[in-house]
């Protein structure tokens, strides 16, 4: 009997959850969640206690807790072959309203609309700094290309050949107070590349996390470039061997604005 009880509650909750949040956020959040401590595990960040806060940009949740993924001998390849060259990434995107079948991240309407924001880390200062202690700007452009193009298009049915990835530099600020640290270096950029809005492609792995797909309105074109705003707080961290690279993309600058400050400016690196 007590067996068949604790079956009974099992079901009635997890009918409780569906209803409530809706099979795909709840389908997201079941397979994020151990797949993204796993990574959170096994990758630079285990080292780096960096905590990046979730958040909302006008009323719009991001993804309800940050998720992990790290790129070891891929990115090292993508990078020039450097071995044991490491990318550790945490990251959120604009979040399911409830009941939704797709996160806002496809939803055009939506402030959070293909955004991005969180960390990532580089397990060498090299990489992003001259000896004599410049930053090269275009390295950071170099991760977060690896990102879109061989990370998060390819999971929602881009392939990597089709990815468009261009980026102009608008502004370079050096030793900027962020997160509680002195020593960043801002950049910010105008970034040109496609957009999730797409007809559905079968079982991609992406949509586990990000939902179904919206389709471009008719005639529309899937996967279309168009432009976002762009913005990273770059800093070497000597005790802990790497460097540190906080960023956001979104739509238009006004609300990477936001993102910066209510959300992203809250990192802190400490117990996390």
């Amino acid at each position: 009997m007590k067996k068949l009880r604790i079956l009974i509650v099992a079901v009635v909750l997890t009918t409780a959850a569906v209803y409530w949040l809706g099979f795909y956020p709840l389908r997201s959040y079941a397979v994020m969640f151990p797949v993204s401590r796993y990574y959170h595990r096994t990758g630079l960040f285990r080292d780096i206690p960096l905590r990046i806060p979730g958040g909302k940009v006008e009323k719009e949740a991001f993804y309800p807790f940050a998720l992990y993924f790290n790129a070891k001998e891929s990115f090292a390849r993508f990078a020039g072959g450097e071995e044991g060259l490491e990318l550790s990434i945490i990251y959120y995107f604009g979040g399911f309203v409830r009941g939704g079948k797709s996160a806002a991240y496809f939803d055009t309407r939506a402030a959070t609309f293909s955004a991005f924001y969180g960390a990532y880390a580089v397990n060498s200062k090299d990489f992003f700094f001259t000896p004599e202690g410049r930053l090269r700007p275009e390295q950071i452009g170099k991760v977060a290309r690896f990102d879109q193009q061989y990370l998060v298009m390819p999971s929602i049915g881009l392939p990597p050949s089709r990815v468009v990835f261009e980026y102009e530099i608008v502004s370079v600020a050096e030793d900027v107070f962020y997160a509680e640290r002195n020593g960043w270096h801002r950049v910010d950029a105008v970034i040109t590349t496609n957009s999730p809005v797409h007809r559905c492609r079968g079982r991609q792995p992406g949509y586990l996390q990000y939902g179904l797909p919206r389709a471009p309105a008719k005639d529309g074109e899937d996967y279309l470039p168009q432009e976002f705003f762009g913005r990273v707080y770059c800093r070497y961290f000597p005790e802990y061997e790497a460097t540190i690279v906080l960023y956001l993309m979104a739509k238009d600058r006004n609300t990477a604005e936001q993102i910066d400050r209510r959300i992203l400016a809250g990192a802190r690196f400490g117990k996390v």
